[in-house]
């Protein structure tokens, strides 16, 4: 595959996901006007509060939010990368800053995602007898993956500079 091929690869990649995006929002949409769900959060404790008469809805999606907006800049900073990568600029710092920014947007989803679901069992709490602790779970396959993006980060820094010196002595 040559370069322009990768750079056509890449446009229609940033294509696609633009339009899952779209069609993922949509269906919430949908399902959040047309049947009064949420369906961001696949979690049957945020069900039980969100139909629950006493629950206040407003806090659910101010508990909620942190996690959208995170998937809203994840798409962002995707689009950009791949943007980037359309134009044939695969190893320069616009491209490295735009990967940066995506992995550490993704950590912050991970450890939001830990809190809104410590937040949403906490209120579940306050409306449902489920006992004296709250059990949090975390998924260790994000954290390994976490730590891969950030060593490929590094390695593609370190590839960048060593790069850059060598063009510097030539």
């Amino acid at each position: 595959m040559n370069r322009k091929q990768l750079s056509q690869l890449c446009g229609y990649l940033r294509w696609a996901s633009i339009l899952t995006a779209m069609l993922v929002l949509g269906y919430w949409g949908y399902y959040y006007f047309a049947h009064n769900e949420i369906r961001f959060v696949q979690q049957a404790l945020f069900s039980d509060l969100w139909n629950h008469p006493n629950t206040n809805n407003t806090a659910l999606w101010f508990i909620i939010s942190p996690s959208i907006i995170c998937m809203l800049l994840l798409t962002f900073w995707l689009q950009k990368l791949l943007g980037i990568f359309q134009s044939g600029h695969f190893f320069s710092k616009d491209s490295l800053n735009c990967y940066l920014w995506l992995v550490w947007t993704n950590a912050a989803s991970i450890i939001l995602g830990v809190m809104t679901d410590y937040a949403i069992k906490t209120y579940h709490k306050d409306f449902f007898a489920t006992g004296d602790y709250i059990e949090i779970l975390i998924d260790f396959s994000n954290i390994l993956t976490m730590l891969l993006l950030l060593l490929i980060a590094h390695l593609l820094k370190t590839a960048k500079d060593v790069e850059d010196e060598n063009k510097e002595f030539i």
